[in-house]
């Protein structure tokens, strides 16, 4: 299990915001896999829509000299984004907010989801001023500690949807019956073990065994219960008679 993070490059130079704008149409208006048009909006850290050109006047704010936007991809296999439970629009964002506290500074960026059959992913454009107006880099280096940081946060995401299964499961007229609960706890279980098994977090197997220990616990007493209504019935008739 992974997410996959790529830059795919910075633009430089006299050409760049023009470069990057037209990057920004394309994202947002390239065809679906059926080659059809399709429209797809342009979000942020808050925002559900923001228009491209708010994002192009802050690169026209910039010095001309220097980097002007970094594109980078955020991507995952359509069958552990699904196992797994994880939006990647919810993951860009935290991903970008992780990145923003583990080196101190606040990125200007947007980016479009692309919902595609076999990987689906994210396109973040990221401006090349932060907002204190320092020149953004993203060097190999850069790159290794945001490729961490986007499977740090993947996998935080999938612990904390287990965890919200097991909570709905308990609640058991509401929205998941004890064995729907299990087997989208097994789903979860089996996405998250695919390639990490060394490193499968303490909390995510302590919250796996509760999950266990809660379903028998209910069904113990489910049956204890079915006894008793089943004895009572059996008296009941007796009394009638």
């Amino acid at each position: 299990m992974q997410t996959f993070v790529k830059h795919t490059g910075y633009k430089r130079g006299g050409q760049a915001r023009s470069a990057i704008k037209g990057h920004m149409k394309y994202i947002e208006n390239r065809k679906n896999e059926l080659g059809e048009p399709e429209h797809r909006p342009i979000f942020d850290r808050d925002r559900e829509q923001v228009q491209r050109q708010e994002f192009m006047d802050k690169l026209n704010d910039q010095p001309e000299k220097g980097v002007q936007g970094h594109k980078v991809v955020i991507s995952m296999k359509r069958e552990d984004m699904e196992a797994q439970g994880v939006d990647m629009k919810e993951l860009t964002r935290e991903v970008m907010a992780s990145w923003e506290q583990k080196t101190g500074r606040q990125y200007e960026w947007v980016a479009v989801e692309h919902d595609k059959n076999s990987n689906p992913h994210v396109h973040v454009v990221i401006a090349g001023r932060d907002k204190a107006g320092r020149e953004v880099v993203i060097m190999p280096r850069q790159l290794e500690q945001l490729k961490r940081v986007a499977d740090k946060e993947r996998q935080r995401l999938a612990e904390r949807n287990l965890e919200r299964t097991r909570v709905r499961g308990l609640d058991r007229g509401k929205d998941l019956s004890l064995d729907q609960m299990l087997e989208r706890g097994r789903q979860l279980e089996k996405g998250l073990d695919q390639t990490r098994t060394k490193d499968l977090s303490l909390s995510y197997q302590l919250q796996l065994n509760r999950v266990e220990k809660d379903l028998k616990r209910s069904r113990s007493h489910e049956q204890e219960r079915s006894r008793s209504r089943g004895l009572g019935l059996s008296r009941g008739g007796g009394m009638e008679r």
